[in-house]
């Protein structure tokens, strides 16, 4: 794994498309936008840049495809 990319796991969905959002612990949104043509993998490789500002931690990645929201924990270590 490149490590200046994060890589999360894709829910069995039938979709090609999700909303990717970041939240800290407390909740609070801190990156959101959309990512296509997501036919048949497995995974999404997300840029770290697409998080700005933020620190190593924990934080809450949600992805939402045809009305349903899957939400992860995850550890990103910006280091």
């Amino acid at each position: 794994q490149n490590n200046d990319q994060l890589v999360v796991k894709i829910p069995e969905v039938n979709a090609t498309a999700f909303q990717v959002s970041f939240y800290n612990l407390s909740g609070k949104l801190i990156s959101s936008y959309e990512l296509s043509d997501l036919a048949e993998q497995e995974q999404l490789t997300i840029p770290k840049s697409n998080l700005p500002n933020c620190k190593s931690g924990i934080y809450l990645v949600s992805l939402t495809a045809n009305s349903q929201n899957y939400t992860k924990k995850i550890f990103i270590n910006f280091e």
